[in-house]
């Protein structure tokens, strides 16, 4: 707790005592008009306040013992955990990250411009080369030359879509296992996605889309806009959201997830038919779009037929050609690019969206109720307080109001 939030504490604690104090003092003198001016105006100040004091109290714990009852309410929080929690996963997965506002977000959100823009200003380029070429050398020192012909010849005759991609896939993943490429290329994904996360136009994305849930939320609810009001700002819940995906970006355990996810996936790539039957559709619609395939082949055409005796210059072709291969996709119209990544992650909102709910009902559920009082206590005490401290203050201006009113009257 902050000194701020303490000092608040303090100070709701202190006007309570004064307002007490005042009211034994001025009790003997409260037929005198002074003294029951004072003394009706402590007395109320320190009704309400002990009124606010209990109140507040019996949001987090059981004030003075007193067990809840169906008149007299305590242990709210954690008697109405579930509640709470419903609450949240609901405003969280069709309110704050409703499948609309993730769409709308996504369509003013240029991706392709974010990957160029790592590629050419942040080194990215030149990372993913050095790996590249890595990956060929090692692979060209060590595949069965005649079989890589062969698969170059008849990827140039037969056509791609004779060709099954998914037990393919599965021998890279396999072979990237063998010789520990994955994880170098899962560092070079995270750093990419990190990037994207930090770029400037992610926060101007989430700020709208942050207020605009807000804004739903609260509707004409007064009750909601309290509870939004312990809530940060747009801007500064964007930051926060922005720095939590960067740390989950930046653990282990999830580079360590996807790893696992690409063994089983190299395992079901060769017995699941179901997955092979999605991978052979997902390829005759690449195959159909004609640029597509004229960029792969026009590289194609160009590889070289024989390399048994032509290790060392092959090498250096793989670089040229690699480098060439980046340069053409920095320099290349990404509107197409774009369009694909964005309906992929469309497709994959409405699949999988559902699982936002379950994410955020499990990540609660290992709050104990001490842990989670202590968190709303924590960011929400603050302005707790602050309602003792009006709580007394409007008692005991109402009381001396009152005295006032009779006073005269009488």
């Amino acid at each position: 707790m902050t000194n701020t939030k303490k000092l608040n504490y303090l100070k709701a604690d202190i006007t309570l005592l004064l307002l007490s104090i005042g009211f034994f003092i001025s009790y003997p003198f409260h037929s005198s008009f002074a003294g029951g001016l004072i003394f009706s105006g402590c007395s109320a100040g320190m009704i309400g306040g002990l009124a606010d004091w209990f109140a507040v109290n019996a949001l987090f714990r059981k004030p003075l013992g007193i067990k809840p009852n169906r008149i007299i309410r305590t242990d709210i929080i954690a008697r109405n955990r579930q509640r709470i929690f419903n609450a949240l996963v609901e405003m969280v997965q069709n309110e704050l990250l409703s499948k609309e506002n993730l769409k709308i977000q996504l369509s003013q959100y240029n991706l392709s411009e974010a990957i160029n823009e790592y590629l050419t200003l942040h080194k990215g380029q030149e990372e993913l080369e050095e790996l590249l070429i890595t990956l060929s050398q090692d692979t060209m020192e060590n595949i069965d030359p005649l079989i890589l012909n062969k698969f170059v010849d008849g990827l140039l005759r037969e056509g791609i879509e004779n060709i099954k991609l998914a037990p393919l896939l599965a021998k890279i993943i396999n072979f990237s296992l063998d010789k520990n490429y994955l994880e170098p290329l899962i560092d070079f994904l995270f750093k990419l996605l990190k990037v994207l996360v930090k770029h400037p136009q992610t926060n101007q994305v989430l700020i709208p889309l942050i207020q605009h849930a807000y804004d739903h939320y609260e509707g004409n609810n007064s009750a909601r806009k309290i509870v939004s009001s312990f809530f940060p700002s747009s801007v500064d819940m964007a930051e926060i959201v922005q720095e939590k995906l960067l740390s989950l970006l930046d653990n282990p355990a999830i580079h360590l997830k996807l790893k696992s996810y690409l063994e089983y996936l190299g395992e079901e790539l060769n017995i699941n038919p179901a997955l092979q039957e999605k991978i052979e559709l997902a390829k005759e619609r690449l195959v159909d779009n004609q640029n597509i395939y004229a960029l792969i082949t026009s590289y194609l055409s160009g590889f070289p037929r024989k390399i048994s005796t032509e290790n060392r210059s092959l090498a250096l072709w793989f670089q040229k050609f690699i480098h060439n291969i980046l340069n053409s996709l920095i320099n290349f119209n990404l509107s197409n690019l774009d369009n694909l990544i964005k309906t992929k992650l469309n497709d994959w909102i409405d699949n999988k969206h559902d699982k936002i709910g379950g994410i955020v009902r499990d990540n609660l559920d290992q709050l104990s109720n001490e842990t989670l009082i202590q968190l709303i206590e924590g960011k929400a005490g603050n302005d707790l307080q602050m309602i003792r401290i009006n709580g007394s203050l409007t008692g005991g201006i109402v009381g001396i109001l009152i005295y006032l009113m009779t006073y005269f009257i009488s």
